[in-house]
């Protein structure tokens, strides 16, 4: 499982498979937040998510 964000008006901070050089219409590409295996997604995935983003 992978969980992105978008709507990004700066370029990513790292690497991801969807990156962009420049800006289309003032937006970049995704950026990949957090992955897991799918045959070992945590039960509290969302709550791993908000820490990696604070």
């Amino acid at each position: 499982m992978e969980v992105y964000q978008g709507g990004r008006r700066r370029p990513n901070r790292k690497e991801n498979r969807y990156k962009v050089e420049k800006s289309i219409n003032g937006y970049y590409a995704c950026e990949l937040l957090i992955e897991f295996p799918l045959d070992n997604i945590p039960y509290n995935w969302h709550e791993r998510l908000a820490e990696k983003c604070a």
